[in-house]
């Protein structure tokens, strides 16, 4: 077990409060009203309330302090994604015309027209009719004719062959295919385009360049690329579950803590990943203590959108914002780009997995093994994502304890921040 004290001056907690009645929203004013199908609420009605929620998330972004937002910025994001899915399946709804507003009623029919006695006469009249007769005769002759005679014997002899009557037999055994139209489901994930998948290719090589450079040389990167790279690969960490299963042969890669030319001398040895078929396991702690966390986490966070099932990034407990606030890369953020930037990695640190289990017989983990852990697949896929790192239980103890071999059994470990 684990327990953190964060001793707070009077100052700090002013300011936490200032920020708290600043950040406040009413939770009623955007809770919403749904049906048996979820779909009852007016397409302006939604957009309101989605506009309100985003209102609500950049004020929330907005504060410097992400302990205090961050169960409020899950709540939104969550609202957020309901009343898009909302919006986009009311709208494909009613293209398709399956909406009441958008279907025409059908003109009903008076059936005394269709069954009134003269009807039926003409009908029948015009359908035996002497020029209708003399059609019918003209084609009944033509396909007596011998020379259609001759056509359809040979294609008759053709089926009879025995390749056609294999082929014949074979098509009989297969089940037919449903020809049933599925609905479209609206998308819960944003498609990447190749345009931007060349971007970022383009920022991973110029990354690389930086290794014939001196160390310590930053590389010039724009603040909107990096953003757009943590969104992208905040979407492909979200669709990896929480305990990752990988397959050897693969390399397992400890604490980088920022030093990005040992990054790159690392990929120099050992082969980057879009190269053969390399894979890397990276057990956490990208960021602080060293000069360059932003060029480590962009490059990593780059190979993990373009590379999915090579490049696999594991949560470290630096990969936190009560840890990176203290140990170096907020201020690094802050002094090179902007607060925002350290908020959008922080959002990217909540959704990386905690553990993974290579061949089904070895478990890797940042920090060690929990007294409360006893089946990993069930209890540590159970953890819901996006979650801040939390101060005791299991999650605390896999990214936190360390093994010791003076100890039999566990101790509790006291962590003091200053």
């Amino acid at each position: 077990m684990l327990r953190i004290e964060t001793p707070m001056d009077d100052r700090a907690q002013r300011s936490e409060r200032s920020i708290r009645s600043e950040s406040e929203v009413d939770l009623k004013d955007i809770s919403f009203k749904s049906g048996a199908s979820g779909l009852n609420d007016d397409p302006k009605k939604l957009r309101a309330k989605l506009k309100k929620c985003k209102k609500a998330v950049a004020e929330l972004e907005l504060c410097d302090d992400v302990s205090v937002n961050s169960e409020k910025l899950e709540f939104y994001y969550k609202k957020i994604k309901k009343y898009e899915i909302q919006l986009s399946s009311v709208s494909m709804e009613e293209e398709v015309g399956l909406s009441p507003k958008a279907s025409p009623k059908p003109k009903a029919k008076s059936k005394s027209k269709l069954t009134s006695p003269t009807q039926t006469k003409k009908l029948g009249a015009k359908l035996t009719s002497p020029k209708q007769k003399e059609k019918k005769s003209k084609s009944e002759s033509k396909l007596t004719s011998p020379k259609q005679k001759e056509k359809k014997s040979k294609s008759e002899s053709k089926l009879t062959s025995p390749k056609q009557k294999e082929k014949k037999s074979k098509s009989k055994t297969k089940s037919p295919k449903p020809t049933e139209s599925k609905p479209k489901v609206p998308p819960t994930v944003t498609t990447i385009n190749s345009p931007e998948l060349d971007k970022i290719r383009d920022i991973v090589e110029s990354l690389k360049l930086l290794r014939r450079e001196k160390p310590g040389t930053s590389g010039d990167i724009d603040s909107d690329d990096i953003i757009m790279i943590c969104k992208m690969s905040r979407e492909v960490l979200l669709e990896r579950p929480m305990l990752l299963e990988i397959e050897a042969p693969l390399k397992i890669v400890g604490d980088i803590h920022g030093q990005f030319y040992d990054l790159l001398r690392l990929f120099g040895h050992a082969g980057y990943p879009e190269t053969g078929s390399n894979k890397f396991l990276f057990l956490g702690d990208y960021v602080d203590r060293g000069r360059q966390s932003i060029e480590t986490i962009t490059l990593l966070l780059a190979y993990k959108v373009l590379y999915p099932d090579r490049v696999h990034l594991l949560r470290g407990n630096h990969e936190s914002a009560k840890i990176s606030r203290m140990y170096g890369f907020f201020d690094e953020c802050k002094r090179r780009y902007s607060v925002r930037l350290w908020k959008e990695f922080c959002n990217v640190f909540d959704c990386m997995p905690i553990c993974a289990i290579v061949n089904d017989a070895i478990i890797c983990m940042h920090g060690g093994i929990s007294p409360e852990l006893e089946d990993p697949w069930k209890q540590i896929n159970a953890i819901q994502r996006p979650c801040p790192l939390p101060d005791e239980g299991l999650m605390c103890d896999l990214l936190w304890s360390d093994p010791d071999p003076a100890l039999n059994g566990w101790e509790e470990r006291w962590v003091i921040f200053f």
